[in-house]
C-alpha cells in the first residue's frame, strides 16, 4: 500500500488535474444527454405532429 502524501505540491497538482479531467468527462456526458434528450424530445413533438394532422384528415 502506497503511503500518501499531505502537502506535497506536485500531489496535489495531479489529483486536482484528475479531478477536473472527471468533471470535463461528466459535464460532456450531461450535454451529450441532454442534447440526445432534447432531438428524441423533438422527434416525438414531429410524430405527435403527424399523428394530430392525419387525425384531423380522417375527420
Amino acid at each position: 500500500m502506497s503511503k500518501v502524501k499531505y502537502n506535497d505540491p506536485l500531489t496535489d497538482i495531479n489529483s486536482l488535474e484528475r479531478v477536473i479531467d472527471l468533471n470535463k468527462r461528466q459535464t460532456l456526458t450531461e450535454l451529450r444527454r441532454n442534447i440526445e434528450e432534447r432531438l428524441d424530445n423533438e422527434r416525438i413533438a414531429r410524430e405527435l405532429d403527424g399523428f394530430f394532422d392525419a387525425a384531423n384528415d380522417v375527420v
